[in-house]
């Protein structure tokens, strides 16, 4: 053999070395990142690989595996194909998963004869059994739609392009008032040179038919979750799912914090069974049914029907949520079920799952039940749902505005593909049915305030009790910081002082008639403390409702002391009950106090109005003091309300 012809021999192993080598690097580099969980980099690597040896099957399976969890549909079938083409038997799930690529692009026939052909092939394999019974169920589904689809003309949906949406994904919406959007958005934030990607979750304002968006602030950011957020109880609450980016030994869990003034804080992990160890849950929807707390939230936890299953906990006291269920086997099913919605005036459940009559991917359904019962889920129906991914269901009855999110065609994407989820919206339109309904609603609402502000007045005059030279005892200041609530508190702690001082060298005649006097007088101030409570929810709740409310209050002292003191003491008796009320519920009162709607007026008697029998001696103690006449002139009386 000549050097010549030796050289090039040479050159060709080496080569041929080279490149195989290239290519595990390449299949390897590609196994590393889909056993983290990203997809879209093992794509990339599986690509090259597939660039170099397109023959190799189990290099086309990995390719097309990728491309179906980066929800490249087209590409993922096209690769799917080349395998069960190969007729190996290698990899019998090939045909199944081609079956459901041609579903998410609405080639429904083809879909059906392919899920037909996979059952038909593997119905004896019993490890598949769980894929056969979905085969067989979605080849009914897809054949039934193969003939025809029925479409709501009524509903336009919007696509809010990048007024909201960007290239990668957004999701988890939910709208608070008009033009008020809290959403979820995994993107690039901060320099788009650091090419690091994070999810945030996103406060969006409408003015003039253009949202402004801003990062809500909190220190509970982790780079490595995702977030979604959820209305909470109240407007300053709202609950939380936290789940890893990336594949670990975290699962997801929920969690309740404060929001206020664009910031989360205060953020705790929910209480009870919710949060069960080595399982995932996220998702959560808290509502109000017949008086009852319930959190719905999607779950893996074990005893359900497939992989993710809607459940829901009771709130057993405040954000614990315990006595956990499955929603059963008409909502849950083989495959997965997720973003649960409760619209409890209409008691119906919206949810989306692959299962029922899905068109394709994930469909918004919505089921009538009471947590005991459910109907059998009915399709949203087009263009609501899509061939593709649609999820993350909500709406406003107030502003009739509905949200929910989807990767359908026409969404922003990275990759020019239908990689990404957007946010999508319509306006509900109103039936003869809902009219009906809200006027009912809106006659119960009216009664229901009627009730409230009787029971108010009910609770008027409302006497709340003082003891001896509270607050800011041998002050001359008319103001104070102390809270009236506090106060009450301490008042009672020293019930046993006042019974001891009260009674000591009494009568043994008159002991227990004089006993019976102060342990009532006790029980009025414990009493009092509880009505105040009372009064302030519902005051509050009437005015959210609109109403406007005129407190009208008079304060006391006892005779001990002078007048003039007597009068300031009497001033900063108002001072404390002025106090409770700017802090009540993250000082929900200010508000209406600043526009008008709480107007508090009130007049000082000081010891003007003390009974003459009320002893002012102060060596005298036991009378002036410690008896229950002398204590009940130190007092507020809420006398009267007057609601507008």
């Amino acid at each position: 053999m000549s050097k010549h012809i030796y050289l090039i021999l040479i050159i060709l192993v080496f080569g041929l070395t080279a490149q195989s080598q290239t290519l595990s690097a390449y299949i390897k580099a590609g196994d590393k990142e889909f056993e983290k969980r990203n997809y879209f980099s093992a794509l990339h690597q599986y690509k090259k690989a597939i660039e170099k040896n397109a023959r190799i099957e189990s290099l086309q399976y990995k390719y097309a595996e990728s491309c179906r969890l980066s929800r490249d549909y087209k590409e993922a079938a096209r690769w799917y194909k080349k395998v069960y083409a190969n007729k190996s038997g290698k990899f019998p799930l090939s045909r199944y998963w081609y079956a459901d690529m041609m579903k998410y692009q609405g080639k429904y026939s083809k879909a059906t004869k392919a899920y037909k052909r996979f059952y038909k092939n593997n119905k004896k394999e019993t490890e598949l059994k769980t894929y056969l019974l979905i085969a067989k169920h979605q080849a009914e589904v897809c054949d039934s739609l193969s003939v025809s689809i029925d479409e709501d003309n009524d509903v336009v949906i919007r696509h809010y392009d990048t007024l909201i949406n960007s290239d990668y994904g957004d999701f988890s919406p939910f709208e608070v008032d008009s033009g008020l959007l809290y959403y979820t958005s995994y993107r690039q934030f901060g320099k788009k040179t650091d090419k690091v990607f994070r999810s945030r979750i996103i406060k969006s304002i409408q003015k003039d038919n253009v949202y402004f968006s801003s990062v809500l602030d909190t220190l509970f950011y982790d780079n490595n979750y995702h977030y979604s957020l959820s209305p909470g109880r109240t407007p300053k609450e709202v609950f939380l799912s936290k789940c890893p980016i990336k594949a670990s030994e975290t699962k997801c869990e929920i969690f309740v914090a404060k929001l206020d003034d664009g910031k989360i804080s205060n953020v705790s992990k929910l209480k009870g069974g919710i949060n069960l160890s080595g399982y995932d849950s996220r998702h959560p929807f808290f509502t109000v049914f017949d008086r009852q707390g319930f959190m719905l939230f999607s779950s893996d936890r074990p005893n359900g029907f497939g992989k993710m299953d809607i459940w829901y906990c009771l709130m057993s006291d405040s954000l614990t949520f315990d006595n956990c269920q499955n929603a059963g086997d008409k909502i849950n099913s083989l495959t997965d079920d997720v973003t649960p919605f409760y619209y409890a005036a209409d008691t119906t459940l919206y949810f989306s799952s692959k299962w029922h009559d899905s068109f394709g991917g994930f469909d918004i359904f919505k089921s009538v039940g009471d947590f005991k019962e459910w109907a059998k889920p009915v399709n949203m129906g087009l263009p609501i749902n899509s061939s593709y991914d649609d999820l993350y269901y909500s709406f406003n009855h107030e502003t009739r505005n509905a949200w929910f999110v989807s990767n359908r065609s026409g969404s922003l994407s990275w990759n020019g593909k239908t990689c990404c989820n957007d946010i999508y919206g319509y306006k509900m339109t109103v039936s003869r049915n809902d009219s009906i309904r809200e006027q009912r609603k809106i006659e119960e609402h009216q009664k229901h305030l009627e009730e409230l502000g009787d029971k108010l007045e009910l609770l008027t005059p409302l006497e709340l009790y003082f003891d001896n030279d509270l607050p800011n005892p041998r002050s001359l200041d008319t103001v104070t910081t102390a809270n009236i609530d506090t106060l009450l508190l301490n008042y009672l702690a020293r019930r046993n002082d006042y019974y001891s001082f009260y009674l000591g060298g009494v009568d043994s005649a008159k002991l227990a008639y004089e006993n019976l006097n102060i342990v009532s007088f006790f029980k009025e101030v414990e009493n009092s403390r509880k009505n105040l409570n009372r009064f302030t929810i519902i005051l509050e709740e009437l005015l959210k409702s609109g109403k406007k409310i005129q407190l009208n209050l008079q304060s006391y002292s006892s005779p001990l002391n002078t007048v003039t003191y007597n009068d300031k003491l009497a001033k900063r008796r108002v001072s404390s009950l002025l106090n409770y009320l700017k802090a009540y519920n993250d000082s929900v009162f200010i508000p209406y106090i600043k526009s008008g709607k709480l107007i508090i007026n009130y007049t000082v008697f000081g010891e003007q109005k003390a009974s003459h029998n009320i002893s002012d001696n102060i060596t005298d103690k036991r009378n002036s003091v410690y008896s229950p006449d002398a204590s009940r002139e130190r007092r507020i009386s809420i006398q009267a309300v007057e609601i507008e």
